[in-house]
């Protein structure tokens, strides 16, 4: 059971418990008891909420196993009383069924939409692949076809076909190289370590670019079960990004938040920003608005957080710069 959930049992059964108490503490014929009888339904939608069908049911048969006790001993008072008391209990069965059918349903939905989406995104993927790889095909068709009809330069023909299948071929390694599963290799690390590691690696590129990186980190370590190559990586990945997007002169600010249960991280530059259409597809395989390169990096850089239970958020406009913000848990 995830931690979440462990929270939402804490709550149903605590509520549970207080507002059974409330009941067997208070006058039987007080008016505010039917108030309390309607507390019950707290529980038992919290429990539909987060469990679906089972967890209404559950719920509902652990309120009426402690309020039960309770009919017995005041049914004697009035019948008016017991038959208002099983009526309610009756309601109480009723809407956690339709709760918890209704919560499953919806989840049913969500997950069929989510299929769907992926399915699109594929269609999307597979269609960029085969755009990607049609013009070096054309390029190489044509210039097998000026060899065999022998026009033109064959040597120049031949490093042109060349290059096509070295384009050819870097656009199917990194096709495999999204495919692949990523096999985690955690140990812990300083991951203020690992930003500054990070860094490093793209100064010489900002520097060659007139773009400065300025560092707003904690100077106490701080240690987090990771995968430091592939973390080290998605870094790069984002840096490098917001160097390309920059214009010389501007600055970069990178900086992290250790907290409770995760750590912040915040890389933000003030370059030309993305469009809608570009930060909808901003993850997408293959997806990219640069002149070179396969698109790729994002992807990747959002599977590895992913891979470790952490989230990306991207927030940009078109001439105003990206902000990135990652959250890496400490388990």
């Amino acid at each position: 059971m995830t931690k979440r959930n462990r929270f939402y049992v804490t709550v149903i059964v605590a509520s549970s418990l207080v507002i059974t108490y409330l009941h067997y503490t208070s006058a039987p014929v007080w008016p505010l008891q039917s108030i309390f009888m309607d507390l019950y339904y707290l529980p038992v939608l919290i429990g539909a909420l987060t469990f679906g069908l089972r967890g209404a049911i559950i719920t509902y048969l652990t309120v009426v196993f402690l309020y039960l006790p309770y009919i017995l001993v005041v049914w004697h008072l009035s019948s008016t009383f017991l038959a208002e008391d099983l009526l309610h209990t009756l309601f109480f069965g009723v809407f956690a069924i339709i709760a918890g059918v209704l919560v499953d349903r919806e989840r049913r939905w969500r997950k069929e939409s989510e299929n769907n989406a992926y399915l699109a995104a594929l269609g999307r993927v597979a269609a960029i692949i085969a755009h990607e790889l049609r013009s070096p095909l054309t390029v190489t068709r044509g210039f097998v076809q000026r060899i065999r009809e022998k026009k033109g330069d064959a040597g120049v023909a031949l490093n042109a076909i060349s290059d096509a299948a070295e384009t050819m071929n870097k656009i199917l390694e990194s096709t495999l190289d999204f495919a692949k599963p990523l096999r985690l290799s955690r140990k812990e690390e300083d991951i203020i370590a690992l930003i500054n590691r990070a860094v490093s690696t793209c100064v010489a590129k900002a520097e060659n670019h007139g773009v400065s990186v300025s560092l707003d980190l904690p100077p106490e370590p701080s240690r987090i079960a990771l995968d430091g190559f592939l973390c080290e990586r998605a870094l790069v990945n984002l840096i490098d990004n917001a160097i390309d997007a920059s214009r010389r002169g501007q600055t970069i600010m990178i900086s992290a938040r250790p907290g409770g249960e995760s750590v912040m991280i915040r890389i933000k530059d003030h370059g030309s920003g993305m469009d809608r259409d570009t930060l909808d597809n901003v993850f997408l395989p293959f997806y990219t608005t640069k002149s070179e390169g396969t698109g790729v990096g994002m992807a990747i850089t959002k599977k590895i957080i992913d891979e470790h239970g952490g989230t990306i958020r991207v927030q940009s406009q078109p001439g105003r710069g990206t902000e990135i913000n990652i959250r890496l848990p400490y388990q």
